[in-house]
């Protein structure tokens, strides 16, 4: 599902995971586009497992109580998507990170230092920037988009990158480099 969900830049893959897991493993069509052959899979390998590390780390760390994950969750993959288009859109991301670099990071930033704390407060802030996103667009028709239509529109990513994205992107791009050391 995470990797789906980060498969398309214009928020397309949150769609089809919105949508279910049978569609994603139910049509051939789009598990190949996701899961191809073992050999590109190999090759690959460090997208599926920042996929599933940023995924996995939003999930836990991304909301400060369950009471408020389970209010938000609409956007849970929304907020994955933004995080993972912002973290590997500098120049060159896959080339300088590796599955140890990655793993390393995301180990530091489960810990209680410096660098959880900072990484805790930035997904955190991605959150907010993205409901924030919601409660701007949805002016535009209140009837129309409620949280659940919004995060299952392609008009409600397009609004989430030009609102929330500007407002993360550093934030997320220093995370970025401390995946790629």
């Amino acid at each position: 599902m995470a990797l789906t969900a980060v498969s398309e830049a214009d928020g397309s893959g949150v769609v089809l995971v919105k949508r279910g897991a049978e569609v994603i493993f139910g049509e051939d069509r789009n598990y190949h586009d996701i899961f191809p052959t073992r050999a590109i899979v190999s090759r690959r390998f460090e997208r599926i497992y920042l996929a599933y590390r940023l995924a996995k780390f939003a999930r836990d760390h991304g909301y400060k109580t369950g009471k408020e994950s389970r209010k938000q969750r609409h956007a849970y993959w929304t907020i994955v998507w933004l995080a993972h288009l912002a973290l590997t859109d500098g120049e060159r991301f896959f080339s300088r990170a590796s599955v140890q670099s990655i793993r390393a990071a995301f180990d530091a930033f489960e810990r209680e230092g410096l660098k959880g704390i900072r990484a805790r407060k930035t997904i955190r802030n991605v959150r907010a920037e993205v409901w924030r996103a919601w409660r701007n667009a949805r002016r535009a028709d209140i009837e129309q988009w409620t949280a659940n239509n919004f995060f299952k529109s392609k008009w409600g990513h397009k609004k989430v990158l030009r609102l929330a994205m500007p407002k993360v992107r550093q934030s997320l791009r220093a995370l970025a480099a401390e995946c790629a050391a």
